[in-house]
């Protein structure tokens, strides 16, 4: 796995950097995101990835750096993005997600760097609703 394009490892072999961007990537992405527990980057930037994002996203507590924009991701937030509290930038642009965003319990020094699809007006007829959009 270690060796596989756009996959980064640790010393001890655990996959910490899966950064895909503008690959071609289709298909949904699987609730099994959630095993890689050493994830710190996930960049699946400009892709054609659908659905949910998975709520088992949640459960990637060392990720950093979250950067989802640019596929064709539909529904609500996951609320489990609470447990993120290591996040520093989040990116969910570009794509037709809904609903309330969930609290984010981090420490940002710069605003930009949660960036997602909601204020006024907003590009579809139900936006994401959130505080600290950019």
């Amino acid at each position: 796995v270690c060796s596989w394009f756009g996959v980064g490892c640790d010393d001890d072999r655990h996959v910490i950097n899966i950064t895909l961007v503008n690959n071609g990537l289709a298909g949904t992405l699987s609730k099994e995101i959630g095993d890689l527990n050493f994830l710190k980057v996930l960049d699946l930037t400009d892709n054609d990835i659908m659905g949910t994002i998975p709520k088992e996203i949640g459960r990637l507590y060392n990720l950093i750096r979250l950067r989802l924009p640019y596929n064709v991701f539909v529904g609500e937030m996951p609320t489990e993005l609470e447990n993120l509290t290591k996040l520093k930038l989040a990116q969910f642009h570009g794509n037709r997600i809904s609903g309330e965003m969930p609290t984010l319990h981090w420490k940002i020094e710069d605003l930009s760097s949660y960036v997602t699809d909601c204020g006024n007006p907003p590009d579809f007829d139900v936006s994401l609703g959130c505080d600290e959009c950019t």
